[in-house]
């Protein structure tokens, strides 16, 4: 038998290698159908040459029976399994909600145009300023056939004799300017522009000295009778007028005879003016 022609050392290594070969199939039926990883096949076990001792010389030599083969496995022993189980690498953990999204470069960014100034409100304009008004002495008036119909002007021809004078005396009183005239008389003046007042010191005029009679005074805008004065003789202080005209075109003073003196008398509308705009 083989075991008979081997020695000890032979028989050593191939109780070794069956033993490799029954562990490895112990191993294999415990992982039972777990798909594993390929694995390259184990080695086969060779068993050490052994030196024959040398036959004597008038013995004829043996014939070397062949070794007999060793026990094939059951199939590809796979490599035993590590006790340590791997360990898979961590996930990186997904972002908090709360975590801020990280920023992006400013410089791939396009830069935000500058919010435009939004109008401001704008503010009604104050309504415009009356104008201040201007003051037209009947002393200075033009008449209407030689005016420019731009301020008051006398009527030469429905009027009758006005003298314009610069300083007079009314009533035992001195004033600047104003007009004269017959104790019977009607002077008609057109406005030409928007009139605001009238105004005057209405009396019997200083050159009537030596007369004994008596005038009324009256102030008629567009027809209309406005303001009247007590019958005012040559020692009577004169009487204020003062006469709105808004809304009027027209302007008339009347001096009418009260009583009848023994000489003409003369009557003067002093400090005489039209306010207009």
């Amino acid at each position: 038998m083989v075991s008979e022609g081997l020695g000890l050392p032979a028989k050593a290594a191939i109780a070794a290698g069956i033993a490799v070969a029954a562990a490895a199939g112990v191993v294999f039926a415990l992982t039972g159908d777990e798909p594993e990883p390929e694995a390259k096949p184990a080695p086969s076990v060779v068993a050490p040459v052994v030196p024959r001792a040398p036959a004597p010389a008038s013995a004829a030599p043996e014939p070397n029976p062949p070794a007999d083969p060793a026990p094939a496995a059951g199939g590809p022993v796979p490599p035993a399994r590590s006790a340590a189980p791997s360990v898979a690498a961590p996930r990186p953990a997904p972002p908090s909600a709360s975590a801020p999204a990280p920023a992006t470069p400013s410089a791939s960014r396009p830069p935000k145009p500058a919010p435009s100034p939004s109008p401001s409100p704008s503010r009604p304009s104050p309504p415009p300023s009356p104008q201040p008004a201007r003051a037209f002495p009947l002393a200075r008036l033009e008449h209407a056939a030689l005016g420019g119909h731009t301020g008051p002007e006398l009527e030469t021809w429905s009027s009758s004799w006005v003298w314009q004078r610069w300083g007079l005396v009314a009533g035992g009183q001195r004033f600047g300017q104003g007009i004269t005239v017959n104790s019977r008389s009607s002077v008609e003046i057109t406005l030409n522009r928007q009139c605001t007042s009238f105004s005057a010191q209405a009396g019997v005029d200083g050159l009537s000295l030596l007369t004994d009679g008596t005038v009324r005074f009256s102030v008629y805008a567009d027809g209309q009778r406005l303001w009247r004065s007590d019958p005012l003789g040559y020692r009577d202080a004169p009487a204020a007028v003062q006469v709105p005209l808004a809304g009027r075109s027209t302007l008339r003073l009347v001096v009418e005879q009260a009583g009848q003196g023994h000489l003409p008398t003369l009557a003067s509308w002093a400090d005489a003016v039209i306010s207009c705009r």
